[in-house]
């Protein structure tokens, strides 16, 4: 009777011990695997994190290195991406091209042709000639007035080139939320 119940005793350790070894294996096991997950989960995150702090910092538009040097701009760029993005939808947008042919021949003369302000250094050579397409208004020496548009004749094409007011630009810059 000893015996069966010294037996009995060892079968209830051993499942016992069972039992807790293999809880403790699966403790482990999944210790190990809520461990996983943590580092996945965490580089999730830091790869989202890295995606969108990439994406606050703008594209540099490549004509702003015709007045600026990358070193500025990479400069600009740290210390208010907003500039950048400012500078870049300048560019774009700080003129449009309109027809002249709706304008009498006698107040077409009037107007200044936009290639007499061509600002370009003395060692600066055009790779190919200013046309509407690869316009860079930073070659060009205008004056942008607070209030009041203006516009010059572009070349001898039958184009007029007008660049919008400050007033107007700022505020299409703030409707775009650039």
């Amino acid at each position: 009777m000893i015996i069966r119940i010294a037996n009995a005793a060892k079968k209830k350790l051993y499942l016992l011990f069972w039992s807790v070894k293999s809880n403790l294996c699966l403790n482990k096991y999944s210790d190990l695997g809520i461990c996983f997950m943590k580092k996945i989960l965490f580089l999730f995150c830091f790869v989202i994190v890295l995606n969108t702090s990439a994406q606050d910092l703008p594209e540099v538009d490549d004509r702003l290195l015709f007045r600026f040097t990358q070193s500025q701009l990479d400069d600009l760029a740290s210390v208010n991406s907003n500039q950048i993005k400012y500078l870049n939808f300048y560019l774009n947008n700080s003129h449009y091209f309109q027809d002249a042919n709706f304008i009498p021949n006698q107040k077409l003369q009037d107007y200044q042709d936009i290639f007499q302000h061509l600002s370009l250094p003395p060692d600066y050579q055009l790779e190919e000639p200013i046309n509407k397409d690869n316009f860079n208004i930073l070659m060009f020496n205008v004056p942008f007035f607070e209030n009041k548009s203006t516009a010059y004749l572009f070349g001898e094409s039958n184009l007029l080139i007008v660049f919008r007011s400050k007033k107007v630009i700022n505020e299409m810059f703030n409707e775009n939320q650039y």
